[in-house]
């Protein structure tokens, strides 16, 4: 699963100069994925190995929602990065006993530190962009969720009936995610 979460750094940092339309073409087929468009991942793809991938994923990608608001609020003062920037600790926290629960260690590093390198590129190209003005931040914080919930549906109609717990939390993610990008797309106008 975790190849169909990707939007990669490229994808993401175009979003932010096309429309979603336009940058889930320029995107084309994901990790392995074909040219066609895929409406749902079987369920028959859900195993222990995908969820703990997944989720080590998912918290490195909260951490990265976090690190890029902080930057934002740090750069502009603008008090929606503030707020949002704490609802994405809490999100990381209802993550990290999933990962305990199945033995997996924290992958989260320091403030603007990943381990993963695509999510390390993201986060240097995304708080570039963002420093640059106050709009350009708030278009920042936009793309960011709608990353996140392009992900989530996809993960979330992927998990099997073993899964319930993962799914809880990322159902729970995928609401707040959508409650930042109505605020973000209100302070844009």
């Amino acid at each position: 699963m975790k190849f169909s979460r990707r939007f990669g750094a490229a994808v993401l940092a175009g979003a932010l100069t096309l429309t979603t339309a336009q940058a889930a073409e320029a995107a084309g087929p994901r990790h392995g994925q074909s040219a066609q468009q895929v409406t749902s991942i079987p369920a028959a793809a859900s195993t222990t190995v995908d969820v703990n991938a997944e989720l080590l994923y998912l918290i490195e990608e909260e951490k990265l929602a976090y690190d890029v608001y902080r930057a934002m609020f740090d750069a502009h003062g603008t008090r929606i990065f503030d707020n949002i920037s704490n609802s994405e600790l809490t999100h990381q926290s209802a993550v990290l006993p999933l990962l305990e629960s199945r033995g997996l260690a924290d992958p989260r590093l320091g403030a603007g530190e990943f381990s993963d390198p695509e999510l390390q590129t993201l986060h240097d190209q995304l708080v570039a962009k963002g420093v640059q003005s106050p709009r350009d931040a708030l278009e920042v914080g936009k793309a960011i969720e709608e990353m996140d919930i392009a992900d989530l549906e996809q993960v979330i109609a992927g998990l099997g009936p073993e899964d319930a717990d993962v799914k809880n939390v990322m159902e729970n993610l995928l609401k707040a995610s959508r409650n930042h990008l109505n605020a973000f797309n209100r302070q844009l106008g």
